[in-house]
């Protein structure tokens, strides 16, 4: 649904009670600035030697003395700044305020435009706006949505709030008329009648909905992605309402990429009804794919209704380039890990040592979870030596992200290394460095690539068995978002290298207790390098610490972390955080459901927290889904109305806001309440029409502007004309002498 973004949302109307037709206003101190001005210029032009010397004859003396005084006296008389005290007119330009109900009865379908009764409402505000501008009009135009007129935790139904949040808004004597757009469902311990009298403006409503209750049932999808990676999940919801006066067996039945997806049997009971769920897809089809949500009855199996939602699924998946000629079992895991359903793509060259090479190709599909061979390909091409040389200039400018494992270029070719030097000096591409990666150093001339091997080279061994340790201050890193509800669990591997110094330009990711560098993160030129120290980091897969399981997922964690950070995969839109419903009410379920790839069906995670505006953060705990990897929920109650904010790993781009009302929003009764509209427009001198006849309301809304007498003080030494005056006096003074002194 589209959002208005009206142009005079929230404006505060305020004036300056001495800016009125009487005064001309300006900078501090006009008239003394000017005088000054003008004395620099007699001065310097004017003055001669001999100017006071020459004698005026006794007939003009007196008459120009006084000349030259009178402007002395009132500059002088200016310095003990004198006020004018007095009376002055403003032309104050009316305000016709446009108000659209936004509360939640007003998502229903509006039979006459085919939408909801909100987006029809809106649709005619933008046009009255769109008409206001082609055509000079007396009056402006402002317009407001209810819920932006209300405090926090007050229903956007609260017709007397909503009044009285608009005096707020606009001054009263620049109000010229108030036009309510609404179904009239009010929701508020307040008469919205009585309010409506402080407005001293008339009030006209124009009613939008049903006036007689029919029975329907529709579908909808309410979250649908426009684009999504192949392979990457994601997450769809599904909605059908009803409003009938018998229960209805149907079938749901949600289709994606013609394939069937789900299929349940639903009940929908008499009257007002809403069921609604999550699905999780999945699709490594490259194109544009259809996502249709179809409702049958189960008595006789015909079409009830149906709805549908395109989804584009990416041409191309993201590409790891992996060098490495001695095969590790630290790149061995890191490969499992990003292969995992289809997350990435891996070219890994292989040099044959006769001038040709092979280049694997290798993707996973979530297909082919858990395959037994971590190295299972999907093509492989052979190479000839020419080909071979030129593969590493080619591929380079396609690839998100370079790994540098155990002895990165071996036998490959010699030009392969010019490539790679030239490649860093002006692009942005990802590195992460694997012990071993430091034997390619003494080749490397200079630069940024040259830095962080030297860095690799930097490593010394530890007598005794690390533990794994994650710096406070860098937690919030984005390569450890995936692992956040794990670092604080002991991990522990035995004795390996760490890093001998820590550049100042660099961020600690992962330490042992005594602060010893052991993954490191740094700039190098243009792109940004993760740099690897402990050899046996893989061990964490098998002899993890804590609880079971543990070492596994924070080692495959760790490694997305790093491969989406360095890739420049956005993470925001592999994770997002959803509640429904938003707004809720106080002492209701609300539903979280957190979308997250780094997510593994398990024990629950804590990685969720919410607060109010002015209270602190609490965790909450997060149910990885049974079945599906990269989904997990909770179940949230709130105890107070107000706003609250829920945030993922501690960042804040993982976070929503989310509204608590102290009382239900929605009414049972969804037709429209016209008596309500029809008193709050007679009480006010203003009319009511239905939606359909809403023309007549704004047939003659134009409003003059409106001149009022003020009264006030104002400084004479601001008042521009007062200083030209004085300019000019004092001009005349002493130009008349210097004309009367010339021989």
């Amino acid at each position: 649904m589209s959002v208005l973004t009206y142009p005079c949302e929230g404006e505060e109307v305020t004036h300056n009670p001495l800016e009125g037709d009487a005064f001309d206003t300006g900078s501090m101190n006009y008239s003394i600035g000017i005088l000054f001005l003008f004395i620099l210029t007699i001065v310097g032009f004017l003055f001669r030697s001999r100017y006071l010397d020459r004698p005026l004859s006794g007939r003009y003396r007196f008459g120009l003395a006084l000349l030259q005084a009178i402007p002395l006296l009132l500059l002088a008389w200016l310095l003990i700044d004198p006020r004018f005290h007095g009376g002055y007119k403003e032309t104050l330009t009316k305000v016709i305020a446009l108000v659209v109900d936004d509360s939640p009865s007003m998502s229903l379908s509006d039979d006459e435009s085919g939408g909801t009764r909100l987006e029809a409402a809106e649709k005619w505000v933008e046009d009255i706006q769109r008409d206001w501008q082609e055509e000079p009009h007396q009056a402006q135009i402002s317009a407001f949505r209810t819920s932006q007129l209300v405090p926090a935790g007050v229903s956007a139904s609260d017709y007397a709030a909503v009044i009285e949040g608009l005096l707020q808004k606009i001054q009263p004597d620049r109000l010229a008329s108030v036009i309510l757009i609404g179904d009239g469902q009010h929701h508020g311990p307040q008469s919205p009648v009585l309010a409506a009298d402080s407005l001293g403006v008339p009030m006209n409503t124009v009613g939008i909905g049903a006036t007689q209750k029919s029975e329907f049932i529709q579908a909808r999808w309410i979250e649908a992605p426009g684009e999504v990676a192949p392979g990457t999940p994601f997450l769809s919801r599904w909605q059908v309402e009803s409003d009938t006066t018998e229960p209805v067996a149907a079938e749901v039945h949600i289709t994606f990429a013609s394939d069937e997806v789900l299929s349940r049997d639903i009940s929908l009971e008499p009257a007002h009804s809403m069921q609604e769920d999550w699905i999780g897809l999945r699709s490594v089809k490259s194109g544009m794919h259809l996502l249709r949500l179809v409702v049958n009855s189960k008595r006789t199996g015909e079409l009830i209704t149906q709805a549908t939602a395109s989804i584009h699924v990416e041409a191309s998946t993201p590409s790891i380039l992996i060098l490495e000629s001695e095969p590790s079992r630290l790149a061995q895991s890191f490969s499992q890990a990003v292969l995992h359903n289809g997350r990435y793509r891996i070219l890994r060259p292989v040099s044959l040592g006769d001038g040709s090479g092979i280049l694997w190709d290798l993707f996973r599909s979530d297909t082919e979870s858990q395959a037994k061979a971590p190295w299972s390909h999907e093509k492989m091409v052979r190479l000839d030596p020419s080909h071979w040389e030129a593969l590493l200039e080619e591929t380079l400018p396609n690839i998100n992200m370079l790994v540098l494992g155990k002895n990165p270029l071996g036998r490959m070719p010699a030009k392969w290394l010019e490539v790679l030097e030239k490649h860093f000096q002006s692009n942005r591409t990802g590195l992460l460095a694997l012990p071993g990666a430091e034997s390619l150093a003494p080749r490397v001339q200079k630069g940024g690539l040259k830095e962080v091997l030297v860095l690799m080279e930097q490593r010394s061994p530890s007598l005794r068995a690390l533990d794994l340790s994650f710096p406070e201050d860098s937690r919030n890193h984005p390569s450890l978002a995936p692992i956040w509800s794990l670092i604080s669990r002991p991990l522990q591997i035995g004795p390996d290298k760490f890093f001998d110094q820590r550049p100042p330009y660099s961020t600690l990711l992962v330490s042992d207790p005594s602060e010893k560098p052991l993954v490191l993160e740094t700039r190098m030129g243009l792109s940004h390098a993760i740099l690897v120290a402990p050899e046996n980091l893989w061990t964490l897969a098998a002899f993890g610490g804590g609880s079971e399981g543990t070492g596994t997922s924070l080692l495959e964690g760790l490694w997305l972390g790093v491969a989406d950070y360095l890739a420049g995969y956005s993470i925001p839109r592999k994770i997002k955080v959803e509640a429904h419903p938003n707004p809720g009410v106080v002492g209701q379920q609300i539903k979280v459901i957190v979308q997250d790839p780094s997510i593994t069906p398990g024990p629950p995670l804590s990685g969720l927290e919410v607060k109010a505006t002015d209270g602190q953060w609490q965790v909450l705990p997060l149910s990885p889904d049974p079945d599906w990897a990269g989904l997990g929920s909770t179940t949230w109650y709130a105890r107070q109305a107000g706003d609250y904010t829920m945030r993922y790993a501690r960042q804040d781009s993982h976070s929503i806001q989310i509204r608590v009302l102290d009382q239900s929003p929605e009414s049972s009764d969804r037709l429209l309440n016209e008596s309500l509209l029809r008193d709050l427009a007679e009480s006010t001198g203003g009319q009511y029409a239905m939606f359909a006849d809403r023309a007549r309301i704004m047939s003659d809304i134009d409003f003059p502007p409106l001149t009022v007498q003020r009264s006030g003080s104002f400084p004479l030494r601001h008042d521009l004309r007062f200083g030209a005056g004085l300019a000019i006096l004092f001009c005349l003074g002493w130009g008349i002498r210097r004309l009367l002194s010339l021989p």
